[in-house]
Protein backbone atom coordinates (compact mmCIF):
# COMPACT_ATOMS: atom_id res chain seq x y z
CA UNK A 1 0.00 0.00 0.00
CA UNK A 2 1.11 3.15 -0.95
CA UNK A 3 0.89 6.12 1.37
CA UNK A 4 0.13 10.06 0.99
CA UNK A 5 3.93 11.63 1.27
CA UNK A 6 2.16 14.86 2.64
CA UNK A 7 -0.39 13.71 5.18
CA UNK A 8 0.34 9.50 5.56
CA UNK A 9 -3.29 8.97 4.97
CA UNK A 10 -3.56 5.59 2.08
CA UNK A 11 -4.03 5.96 -1.21
CA UNK A 12 -4.79 3.25 -4.05
CA UNK A 13 -2.74 2.93 -7.13
CA UNK A 14 -4.55 4.91 -9.13
CA UNK A 15 -5.02 7.95 -6.84
CA UNK A 16 -3.25 11.26 -8.52
CA UNK A 17 -4.03 13.39 -5.73
CA UNK A 18 -4.78 12.19 -1.97
CA UNK A 19 -8.28 12.49 -0.74
CA UNK A 20 -7.30 14.12 2.33
CA UNK A 21 -5.16 16.84 1.75
CA UNK A 22 -4.49 16.78 -2.36
CA UNK A 23 -1.22 16.36 -2.63
CA UNK A 24 0.06 14.71 -5.24
CA UNK A 25 0.27 11.17 -4.97
CA UNK A 26 3.52 9.75 -4.98
CA UNK A 27 3.43 5.64 -5.17
CA UNK A 28 6.78 4.79 -4.99
CA UNK A 29 7.56 5.55 -1.84
CA UNK A 30 8.66 3.85 1.62
CA UNK A 31 7.52 6.13 4.05
CA UNK A 32 5.54 4.99 6.95
CA UNK A 33 2.12 6.58 7.26
CA UNK A 34 1.60 9.54 9.48
CA UNK A 35 -0.96 8.85 12.67
CA UNK A 36 -4.42 10.20 11.51
CA UNK A 37 -5.98 12.56 13.32
CA UNK A 38 -7.99 10.67 16.13
CA UNK A 39 -8.57 10.89 19.59
CA UNK A 40 -5.46 10.04 21.72
CA UNK A 41 -3.36 10.18 24.90
CA UNK A 42 -1.07 13.27 24.54
CA UNK A 43 2.51 12.05 24.60
CA UNK A 44 6.15 13.76 25.56
CA UNK A 45 6.91 13.38 22.30
CA UNK A 46 4.13 15.09 20.41
CA UNK A 47 2.82 12.31 18.83
CA UNK A 48 -1.06 12.52 18.22
CA UNK A 49 -1.28 16.25 19.14
CA UNK A 50 -0.74 17.67 15.35
CA UNK A 51 -2.27 21.15 14.20
CA UNK A 52 -2.73 20.16 10.95
CA UNK A 53 -2.78 23.64 8.22
CA UNK A 54 -3.64 23.18 4.61
CA UNK A 55 -2.46 25.77 2.27
CA UNK A 56 -2.21 25.95 -1.88
CA UNK A 57 1.56 25.18 -2.72
CA UNK A 58 1.43 27.51 -5.00
CA UNK A 59 0.68 31.03 -5.10
CA UNK A 60 -3.31 31.68 -6.41
CA UNK A 61 -4.14 34.08 -9.04
CA UNK A 62 -5.75 36.95 -7.64
CA UNK A 63 -8.14 39.06 -9.81
CA UNK A 64 -7.08 42.98 -9.74
CA UNK A 65 -10.33 44.58 -8.64
CA UNK A 66 -10.53 42.05 -5.47
CA UNK A 67 -7.25 43.10 -4.72
CA UNK A 68 -7.67 46.77 -5.14
CA UNK A 69 -10.77 46.45 -2.96
CA UNK A 70 -9.55 43.74 -0.64
CA UNK A 71 -9.72 45.64 2.50
CA UNK A 72 -13.29 46.69 2.22
CA UNK A 73 -14.30 43.50 0.60
CA UNK A 74 -12.71 41.71 4.46
CA UNK A 75 -14.73 44.30 6.88
CA UNK A 76 -17.95 41.89 6.91
CA UNK A 77 -15.50 39.29 8.25
CA UNK A 78 -13.88 40.90 10.42
CA UNK A 79 -17.10 42.46 11.47
CA UNK A 80 -18.17 38.47 12.27
CA UNK A 81 -14.79 37.27 13.00
CA UNK A 82 -14.78 39.99 15.92
CA UNK A 83 -19.07 38.39 17.13
CA UNK A 84 -17.38 35.06 17.34
CA UNK A 85 -13.98 35.76 18.95
CA UNK A 86 -15.49 37.17 21.98
CA UNK A 87 -17.46 33.79 22.14
CA UNK A 88 -14.17 32.45 21.80
CA UNK A 89 -12.85 33.89 24.52
CA UNK A 90 -15.34 33.14 26.71
CA UNK A 91 -15.20 29.15 25.52
CA UNK A 92 -11.09 29.30 26.41
CA UNK A 93 -11.73 30.08 29.76
CA UNK A 94 -14.23 27.39 30.57
CA UNK A 95 -12.01 24.84 28.11
CA UNK A 96 -9.59 26.07 30.97
CA UNK A 97 -10.76 25.06 34.28
CA UNK A 98 -12.41 21.81 32.65
CA UNK A 99 -9.11 20.96 31.20
CA UNK A 100 -7.37 21.36 34.62
CA UNK A 101 -9.87 19.38 36.31
CA UNK A 102 -10.41 16.56 33.47
CA UNK A 103 -6.78 17.13 32.55
CA UNK A 104 -9.00 17.68 28.53
CA UNK A 105 -10.91 20.32 26.59
CA UNK A 106 -14.54 19.02 26.29
CA UNK A 107 -15.07 17.76 22.83
CA UNK A 108 -17.68 20.36 22.11
CA UNK A 109 -15.61 23.39 23.21
CA UNK A 110 -12.23 21.71 21.44
CA UNK A 111 -14.78 21.74 18.23
CA UNK A 112 -16.17 25.09 18.59
CA UNK A 113 -12.68 26.99 19.28
CA UNK A 114 -11.12 24.66 16.25
CA UNK A 115 -13.84 26.00 14.43
CA UNK A 116 -13.25 29.85 15.08
CA UNK A 117 -9.62 29.44 14.46
CA UNK A 118 -10.33 27.91 11.32
CA UNK A 119 -12.47 31.01 10.43
CA UNK A 120 -9.58 33.34 11.70
CA UNK A 121 -6.87 31.10 9.48
CA UNK A 122 -9.23 31.86 6.20
CA UNK A 123 -10.17 35.49 6.87
CA UNK A 124 -6.40 36.34 7.47
CA UNK A 125 -5.75 34.33 3.89
CA UNK A 126 -7.83 36.17 2.01
CA UNK A 127 -6.27 39.72 3.87
CA UNK A 128 -2.72 38.31 3.21
CA UNK A 129 -3.31 37.57 -0.58
CA UNK A 130 -2.27 33.65 0.28
CA UNK A 131 -6.11 33.05 -1.42
CA UNK A 132 -8.07 34.34 -3.85
CA UNK A 133 -11.46 33.57 -3.15
CA UNK A 134 -13.51 35.16 -0.65
CA UNK A 135 -14.00 32.66 1.86
CA UNK A 136 -17.68 33.27 3.04
CA UNK A 137 -19.02 33.29 6.95
CA UNK A 138 -18.98 29.75 7.43
CA UNK A 139 -16.86 28.63 10.43
CA UNK A 140 -17.41 24.87 9.01
CA UNK A 141 -14.97 23.33 7.08
CA UNK A 142 -15.77 22.98 3.45
CA UNK A 143 -14.58 21.12 0.49
CA UNK A 144 -13.86 24.30 -1.41
CA UNK A 145 -12.08 25.93 0.92
CA UNK A 146 -8.82 26.91 0.05
CA UNK A 147 -7.45 26.73 4.00
CA UNK A 148 -7.90 23.51 5.80
CA UNK A 149 -7.34 23.18 9.71
CA UNK A 150 -7.64 20.20 12.01
CA UNK A 151 -6.06 19.52 15.27
CA UNK A 152 -5.73 16.52 17.31
CA UNK A 153 -8.12 16.60 20.26
CA UNK A 154 -5.49 14.72 23.10
CA UNK A 155 -5.21 14.99 26.81
CA UNK A 156 -3.71 17.52 28.47
CA UNK A 157 -0.95 17.72 31.10
CA UNK A 158 -2.55 19.67 33.93
CA UNK A 159 0.62 21.68 34.76
CA UNK A 160 0.98 23.06 31.55
CA UNK A 161 -2.49 24.14 31.41
CA UNK A 162 -2.00 25.78 34.53
CA UNK A 163 0.65 27.50 33.69
CA UNK A 164 -0.24 28.18 30.14
CA UNK A 165 0.06 31.93 30.39
CA UNK A 166 3.49 31.81 31.02
CA UNK A 167 4.66 28.79 28.57
CA UNK A 168 2.73 31.26 25.93
CA UNK A 169 4.60 33.77 26.08
CA UNK A 170 7.65 32.77 23.64
CA UNK A 171 5.07 32.08 21.13
CA UNK A 172 3.13 35.57 21.26
CA UNK A 173 6.23 37.52 21.44
CA UNK A 174 7.14 35.59 18.09
CA UNK A 175 4.28 35.66 16.61
CA UNK A 176 4.10 39.61 17.41
CA UNK A 177 7.04 39.72 15.39
CA UNK A 178 6.32 37.85 12.57
CA UNK A 179 3.18 39.57 12.00
CA UNK A 180 5.02 42.85 12.18
CA UNK A 181 7.01 41.60 9.46
CA UNK A 182 4.16 39.98 7.61
CA UNK A 183 2.21 43.30 7.26
CA UNK A 184 5.38 44.82 5.97
CA UNK A 185 5.61 41.93 3.43
CA UNK A 186 1.63 41.97 2.72
CA UNK A 187 2.63 45.44 1.46
CA UNK A 188 5.56 44.23 -1.35
CA UNK A 189 2.34 41.54 -2.28
CA UNK A 190 -0.25 44.08 -2.46
CA UNK A 191 1.63 45.82 -5.36
CA UNK A 192 2.71 43.01 -6.89
CA UNK A 193 -0.65 41.36 -7.16
CA UNK A 194 -1.85 44.55 -8.19
CA UNK A 195 0.44 44.76 -11.48
CA UNK A 196 0.94 41.09 -11.50
CA UNK A 197 -2.07 39.46 -10.68
CA UNK A 198 -0.36 37.34 -8.34
CA UNK A 199 1.89 37.11 -5.75
CA UNK A 200 5.27 36.17 -6.27
CA UNK A 201 6.39 32.78 -5.50
CA UNK A 202 9.02 33.75 -2.06
CA UNK A 203 6.94 36.63 -1.10
CA UNK A 204 3.59 34.16 -1.04
CA UNK A 205 5.88 31.27 0.87
CA UNK A 206 7.59 34.26 3.43
CA UNK A 207 3.99 34.59 4.01
CA UNK A 208 1.89 31.73 4.11
CA UNK A 209 4.86 30.24 7.08
CA UNK A 210 4.04 33.77 9.46
CA UNK A 211 0.88 32.56 8.73
CA UNK A 212 0.96 29.21 9.55
CA UNK A 213 3.09 30.08 12.75
CA UNK A 214 0.65 32.25 13.68
CA UNK A 215 -2.37 29.86 13.46
CA UNK A 216 0.06 27.18 15.42
CA UNK A 217 0.49 30.09 18.18
CA UNK A 218 -3.39 30.61 18.54
CA UNK A 219 -3.67 26.93 18.86
CA UNK A 220 -1.44 26.14 21.81
CA UNK A 221 -2.99 29.43 23.94
CA UNK A 222 -6.48 28.45 23.36
CA UNK A 223 -5.42 25.02 25.05
CA UNK A 224 -6.29 23.41 21.54
CA UNK A 225 -2.60 21.41 21.40
CA UNK A 226 -0.13 20.68 24.11
CA UNK A 227 2.65 21.07 21.30
CA UNK A 228 4.30 24.06 21.09
CA UNK A 229 4.05 26.27 17.56
CA UNK A 230 7.98 26.13 16.97
CA UNK A 231 8.41 23.17 15.15
CA UNK A 232 9.47 23.50 11.88
CA UNK A 233 9.74 27.18 12.23
CA UNK A 234 11.79 27.57 8.96
CA UNK A 235 10.13 24.96 6.74
CA UNK A 236 11.24 22.27 4.99
CA UNK A 237 13.06 22.56 1.98
CA UNK A 238 10.87 23.19 -1.31
CA UNK A 239 10.53 20.15 -3.17
CA UNK A 240 11.17 20.25 -6.95
CA UNK A 241 8.32 22.72 -9.24
CA UNK A 242 5.13 21.51 -9.24
CA UNK A 243 2.62 20.99 -12.88
CA UNK A 244 0.56 23.74 -13.04
CA UNK A 245 -2.61 21.77 -12.22
CA UNK A 246 -1.11 20.64 -8.67
CA UNK A 247 -1.51 24.49 -7.97
CA UNK A 248 -5.46 23.87 -6.77
CA UNK A 249 -3.62 21.21 -4.12
CA UNK A 250 -3.81 22.10 -0.52
CA UNK A 251 -0.57 21.16 1.16
CA UNK A 252 0.04 20.45 4.86
CA UNK A 253 3.74 20.61 4.56
CA UNK A 254 5.62 24.09 5.51
CA UNK A 255 7.82 24.03 2.65
CA UNK A 256 10.05 26.78 2.02
CA UNK A 257 12.52 27.82 -0.99
CA UNK A 258 15.88 29.50 -0.49
CA UNK A 259 14.46 33.11 -1.71
CA UNK A 260 11.46 32.15 0.61
CA UNK A 261 13.28 31.16 3.65
CA UNK A 262 15.17 34.18 2.98
CA UNK A 263 12.25 36.60 2.83
CA UNK A 264 10.68 34.94 6.06
CA UNK A 265 14.19 35.85 8.27
CA UNK A 266 14.42 39.06 6.98
CA UNK A 267 10.75 39.68 7.86
CA UNK A 268 11.47 38.23 11.40
CA UNK A 269 14.49 41.05 11.35
CA UNK A 270 12.36 44.12 10.23
CA UNK A 271 9.58 42.51 12.38
CA UNK A 272 11.80 42.67 15.86
CA UNK A 273 13.39 45.76 14.80
CA UNK A 274 10.03 47.56 14.28
CA UNK A 275 9.01 46.14 17.79
CA UNK A 276 11.83 47.76 19.66
CA UNK A 277 11.18 50.98 17.44
CA UNK A 278 7.33 51.49 16.89
CA UNK A 279 7.95 55.45 16.55
CA UNK A 280 9.83 54.53 12.90
CA UNK A 281 6.56 53.06 11.22
CA UNK A 282 4.24 56.35 11.90
CA UNK A 283 7.09 58.46 11.53
CA UNK A 284 6.81 59.22 7.61
CA UNK A 285 3.15 59.52 7.83
CA UNK A 286 3.57 61.85 11.41
CA UNK A 287 5.96 63.92 9.45
CA UNK A 288 3.81 64.38 6.62
CA UNK A 289 0.59 65.60 9.02
CA UNK A 290 2.79 67.73 11.28
CA UNK A 291 4.05 69.63 8.80
CA UNK A 292 0.52 70.36 6.99
CA UNK A 293 -2.16 69.96 9.23
CA UNK A 294 0.05 70.93 12.69
CA UNK A 295 0.72 74.58 12.18
CA UNK A 296 -3.29 75.62 11.25
CA UNK A 297 -4.20 73.34 14.34
CA UNK A 298 -2.02 74.75 16.91
CA UNK A 299 -2.74 78.41 16.03
CA UNK A 300 -6.72 77.89 16.37
CA UNK A 301 -6.28 76.32 19.82
CA UNK A 302 -4.18 79.20 20.93
CA UNK A 303 -6.51 81.70 19.57
CA UNK A 304 -9.42 79.77 21.42
CA UNK A 305 -7.70 80.17 24.34
CA UNK A 306 -6.24 83.76 24.42
CA UNK A 307 -10.17 84.60 23.99
CA UNK A 308 -10.84 82.78 26.65
CA UNK A 309 -8.29 84.30 29.20
CA UNK A 310 -9.00 87.52 28.09
CA UNK A 311 -12.80 87.56 28.34
CA UNK A 312 -11.78 86.26 31.96
CA UNK A 313 -9.41 88.72 33.04
CA UNK A 314 -11.55 91.89 31.95
CA UNK A 315 -14.45 90.76 33.97
CA UNK A 316 -11.88 89.23 36.99
CA UNK A 317 -10.55 93.14 36.96
CA UNK A 318 -13.98 94.87 38.56
CA UNK A 319 -14.90 91.82 40.47
CA UNK A 320 -16.18 92.85 44.29
CA UNK A 321 -17.71 91.24 47.20
CA UNK A 322 -17.33 88.00 49.30
CA UNK A 323 -20.17 85.93 47.32
CA UNK A 324 -20.62 83.97 44.50
CA UNK A 325 -21.06 86.11 41.49
CA UNK A 326 -20.33 86.38 38.01
CA UNK A 327 -16.79 85.93 37.78
CA UNK A 328 -16.47 82.68 39.14
CA UNK A 329 -19.06 81.59 36.67
CA UNK A 330 -17.07 83.25 33.80
CA UNK A 331 -13.84 81.12 35.60
CA UNK A 332 -15.61 78.01 35.12
CA UNK A 333 -16.58 78.77 31.89
CA UNK A 334 -12.79 79.77 30.58
CA UNK A 335 -12.07 76.76 32.43
CA UNK A 336 -14.32 74.06 30.42
CA UNK A 337 -12.85 75.50 26.73
CA UNK A 338 -9.44 75.17 28.35
CA UNK A 339 -9.71 72.19 29.22
CA UNK A 340 -10.96 71.37 25.94
CA UNK A 341 -8.36 72.89 23.94
CA UNK A 342 -5.97 71.33 25.99
CA UNK A 343 -7.27 67.34 24.61
CA UNK A 344 -6.87 68.73 21.63
CA UNK A 345 -3.58 69.15 22.20
CA UNK A 346 -2.89 65.91 23.72
CA UNK A 347 -4.60 63.71 21.10
CA UNK A 348 -2.42 65.77 18.07
CA UNK A 349 0.49 65.25 20.20
CA UNK A 350 1.42 61.47 18.71
CA UNK A 351 1.46 63.19 15.00
CA UNK A 352 4.42 65.50 16.20
CA UNK A 353 7.63 64.38 15.45
CA UNK A 354 9.64 67.91 14.87
CA UNK A 355 9.12 70.86 17.61
CA UNK A 356 8.30 67.72 20.08
CA UNK A 357 9.79 69.30 23.36
CA UNK A 358 8.69 72.83 22.57
CA UNK A 359 5.01 71.08 22.05
CA UNK A 360 5.44 69.16 25.51
CA UNK A 361 6.09 72.56 27.03
CA UNK A 362 2.95 74.93 25.22
CA UNK A 363 0.71 71.49 26.36
CA UNK A 364 2.00 71.42 29.76
CA UNK A 365 1.73 75.57 30.18
CA UNK A 366 -1.94 74.75 28.93
CA UNK A 367 -1.93 72.78 32.14
CA UNK A 368 -1.32 75.30 34.78
CA UNK A 369 -4.03 77.83 33.27
CA UNK A 370 -6.66 75.14 33.41
CA UNK A 371 -6.05 74.32 36.96
CA UNK A 372 -5.56 77.95 37.92
CA UNK A 373 -8.66 78.61 36.42
CA UNK A 374 -10.21 75.88 38.00
CA UNK A 375 -9.28 77.30 41.63
CA UNK A 376 -10.89 80.67 40.59
CA UNK A 377 -13.93 78.75 39.66
CA UNK A 378 -14.30 77.89 43.11
CA UNK A 379 -13.13 81.15 44.88
CA UNK A 380 -15.47 84.00 45.95
CA UNK A 381 -15.81 87.44 43.64
CA UNK A 382 -13.05 89.02 46.28
CA UNK A 383 -10.32 87.11 45.05
CA UNK A 384 -11.24 86.64 41.48
CA UNK A 385 -8.11 90.13 41.22
CA UNK A 386 -5.72 87.57 42.69
CA UNK A 387 -6.45 84.79 40.00
CA UNK A 388 -6.49 87.31 37.03
CA UNK A 389 -3.43 88.72 37.79
CA UNK A 390 -2.02 84.81 38.16
CA UNK A 391 -3.57 83.88 34.74
CA UNK A 392 -2.26 87.32 32.99
CA UNK A 393 1.51 86.32 33.81
CA UNK A 394 0.44 82.76 32.65
CA UNK A 395 -0.82 83.97 29.90
CA UNK A 396 2.70 85.66 28.98
CA UNK A 397 4.61 82.59 29.32
CA UNK A 398 2.14 81.18 27.38
CA UNK A 399 2.56 83.36 24.29
CA UNK A 400 5.92 83.25 24.72
CA UNK A 401 5.75 79.11 24.39
CA UNK A 402 3.39 79.48 21.42
CA UNK A 403 5.68 81.32 19.41
CA UNK A 404 8.60 78.91 20.09
CA UNK A 405 5.96 76.11 18.66
CA UNK A 406 5.09 78.07 15.70
CA UNK A 407 8.42 78.50 15.00
CA UNK A 408 9.83 74.76 15.49
CA UNK A 409 6.99 73.65 13.14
Amino acid sequence: MSFCTNCGAPTASDQRYCTVCGHPVAHATSLTPAPPLREGEWRAKGEGARVVVGLAALAPRQSRWSVLVRLFLSLPLFVWLMVVSVAAVVATFVAWFAALVNGRVPRALQGFLTDVLRYDAKVGAYLGLLIGRWPGMSLRARTKDRVSLEIDHVDLNRWSVLFRIILAVPSVVVSGVANVGGYLVSIVMWLCALVLGRVPQPLYEARAQIWRFTIRASAFIELLTPSQPFDDFFGEAATPALEVDDATALSTRPTLSSRGRAIFIVALLAGAYFQVQPGLVRWPFAYVVDRTVGPPVVAAINRNIVNDLANYTSDAATCTGTGLGACPVDAATAQLDVDRQRRLLHNFEQLVVQGRDEYLAYEHEVLLIELTLEQAADAPASEQPHFRTLVLNEQSVLATLYEDVRRAL
